[in-house]
């Protein structure tokens, strides 16, 4: 974890961060495929209430990414989890998605999952899938042409699992 980076779960004055970076990123359309019409009690919905887990990263005491974890489905599909990042522009290229991963397998161990599935990460986001494969997700699948890239067009999304053990969950 890069010195000084601490990252904890989330509390309610995290919230308008947490939304300002979401709706930041939405906006410029090359990361996540949600609309850009996401208010901002809709983003924190979404991150930190529907989420099992929901974690912020702070360097010297300044909020720089977040994670959430939740069941990919429910079910007899509820042993696999999904999550979603995001680091400030500003922290980029720092080490703290890749802190955020590591925390976020730990956790997802921690709370009885068996694996982990992105169901959407965008080809065109370079460091993003350099990440995932360093810390042991593969490429299990793509769909060509999934995802309206601002300026590159269609491209297409990967699906990356990373198995977790043999942890079992009740839910």
């Amino acid at each position: 974890m890069p010195d000084s980076l601490e990252i904890r779960p989330y509390l309610p004055e995290d919230e308008p961060a947490i939304a300002d970076l979401f709706l930041t990123i939405v906006a410029k359309g090359e990361e996540f495929a949600f609309q850009a019409d996401f208010t901002q009690e809709r983003a924190i919905h979404y991150w930190c209430r529907t989420a099992d887990v929901t974690y912020v990263a702070l360097r010297d005491g300044e909020f720089v990414g977040s994670y959430y974890l939740r069941p990919n489905h429910g079910g007899n599909g509820d042993h696999v989890c999904n999550g979603g990042y995001m680091v400030t522009e500003s922290a980029r290229g720092q080490g703290v998605a890749t802190a955020l991963g590591h925390h976020s397998i730990g956790e997802a161990s921690r709370l009885g999952y068996q694996a982990m599935v992105f169901n959407v990460v965008v080809a065109a986001n370079e460091p993003a899938v350099h990440i995932w494969q360093k810390l042991g997700f593969r490429i299990v699948g793509e769909i060509p042409g999934a995802f309206r890239h601002p300026t590159k067009g269609l491209v297409s999304t990967y699906v990356m699992h990373r198995s977790l053990g043999t942890a079992t969950i009740s839910r």
